[in-house]
């Protein structure tokens, strides 16, 4: 008896703390990610004594704006903008692969929060958007370009991400995201191939696929 009253208490309580308001209506959530990142390797293979050299710089911004339609329900849009720069060599082949990228993309989203405490609140944003991309590849030998490829790729998806977020004054959001947690991705884009020795060849390819990366977000939302 004792363990059913102690139980249903508990059942109320967290009932309670999921209906709680952590997000009031009309509150306006300003935020996103940027991410930056570079790596440099120097292989040497031993015997032969060839050595592999490859560097790499990316870029990426997330940013987002939303507001809260209704007690703990965010609706918003974020985009998602990303540069990528990559030179590998083989050095005692005398072969240099130099390559260039950038991308572009918007998403909606609706965000539903369950308040768990005054400063923590777990939330879910579905989210769905489409981004295009494109990308310049070219491969030289003894320095003199030998081959050119051109990748340009339309993408869509829909997501759901799970988000811990902790309040940490009257102004800032601390969140914890499994980005594309659960999501579907569908690409379409053709590839062209060319150079001094050959015709140009164009391609078309599609993909499906799913993703997940993990990622912590700061958040501002409106007094």
């Amino acid at each position: 008896m004792r363990k059913t009253l102690l139980l249903t208490i508990a059942m109320i309580c967290l009932v309670q703390l999921s209906n709680a308001q952590f997000i009031e209506k009309n509150k306006k959530i300003m935020g996103g990610s940027l991410g930056l990142g570079f790596s440099s390797t120097n292989d040497s293979t031993g015997a032969t004594g060839n050595v592999l050299k490859a560097h790499n710089f990316y870029v990426s911004l997330y940013p987002s704006y939303g507001k809260a339609i209704r007690s703990n329900l965010v609706l918003g849009y974020y985009l998602s903008l990303g540069f990528n720069n990559s030179r590998n060599e083989d050095v005692q082949n005398h072969r240099v692969n130099k390559s260039n990228s950038y991308q572009l993309g918007g998403n909606v989203f609706l965000e539903k929060f369950f308040s768990l405490s005054n400063r923590l609140a777990f939330s879910g944003r579905l989210s769905a958007g489409m981004s295009y991309s494109s990308g310049r590849s070219n491969d030289y030998l003894n320095a003199v370009l030998n081959r050119s490829n051109i990748t340009r790729n339309f993408t869509s998806g829909i997501s759901l991400v799970p988000i811990l977020n902790y309040k940490l004054n009257q102004k800032f959001l601390l969140g914890l995201s499994a980005n594309d947690f659960a999501s579907v991705n569908f690409i379409k884009g053709t590839t062209e191939s060319s150079g001094p020795n050959m015709s140009t060849i164009k391609t078309t390819h599609t993909q499906t696929f799913l993703q997940e990366r993990w990622s912590i977000t700061v958040r501002a939302y409106q007094m």
